[in-house]
């Protein structure tokens, strides 16, 4: 009977160590589980520490390149005033300024007519600048921005057939002659045989055939930018011109311009 008791006592023993084993063990599985997840949220504490501080790094980067409130406000002007403006498309080189997409403006009256409005303020600009040191290549390429512009304005709008010439036309091309004559009035262009001088003959021969019918405005508008072309090589100024001549070539003696395309002016 005592032996009995004690075998069974033994296996309890036995039984209650194995189980103190087992938990001993899932305790240290435990400890170590704790221990990894522990490490891990060290490392991504570091990680985070880190990226916070490159964070602010970029931060300070932005803040020194990025343009203060009033450079802002510039910006803001600016791109509004170029929105409002008029866009000037680019052009082929090999294609020259067309007198022909000018043509439908010569039906309408000047006051209905934005583009010939524009065209005459602006080219009274122009001529309005000019004094005894001027920039002849400055000229020619303000005359050549306008001529663009007007271009566009009216690319869609060509018409199939042009009758006549308004007689504001004339006026204009009698004008551009008087500024042209100009020309000569400085010391280096009035010696015999300048081909700058013999530009401006020939010019004013094909002005006078262009008021005859003779010529049509291709040829005039072709034999003006020769001229303007050997003033720039001369570098010619305007020496001779007084203020009185300036007044000449006022606003007021440009009205309603206008230049179409194959297009002879009718005698009057």
């Amino acid at each position: 009977m005592c032996e009995n008791e004690i075998k069974s006592l033994k296996y309890e023993v036995h039984v209650v160590s194995r189980e103190l084993e087992i938990r001993n063990e899932e305790k240290n599985m435990c400890i170590r589980s704790a221990d990894a997840a522990n490490k891990q949220h060290l490392e991504g504490v570091k990680k985070i520490a880190k990226l916070e501080a490159e964070c602010q790094r970029l931060r300070s980067l932005v803040r020194k390149k990025l343009p203060g409130p009033a450079a802002l406000a510039q910006t803001k002007l600016e791109v509004e005033s170029l929105g409002g403006g008029v866009t000037r498309l680019k052009r082929s080189p090999s294609k020259g300024s067309s007198p022909c997409k000018l043509a439908c403006l010569l039906n309408q009256k000047p006051e209905d007519s934005p583009a010939v409005v524009e065209f005459r303020n602006r080219l009274s600009k122009v001529l309005e600048s000019v004094s005894a040191d001027a920039d002849v290549g400055k000229i020619v390429e303000d005359v050549k921005c306008i001529l663009q512009d007007v271009n566009v304005c009216v690319d869609h709008d060509k018409p199939s057939d042009v009758q006549g010439i308004h007689q504001d036309l004339k006026t204009a091309v009698s004008r551009i002659h008087e500024f042209v004559l100009l020309l000569r009035t400085g010391e280096d262009t009035v010696t015999e045989g300048n081909d700058l001088v013999e530009l401006i003959n020939g010019f004013t021969i094909t002005f006078d055939h262009v008021l005859s019918g003779v010529k049509k405005l291709d040829d005039f508008v072709s034999d003006l930018a020769n001229v303007f072309n050997e003033a720039m090589e001369l570098k010619v100024t305007f020496r001779g011109l007084t203020s009185s001549e300036v007044e000449t070539v006022s606003p007021d003696c440009i009205e309603k311009v206008v230049l179409p395309e194959s297009k002879a002016i009718d005698k009057d």
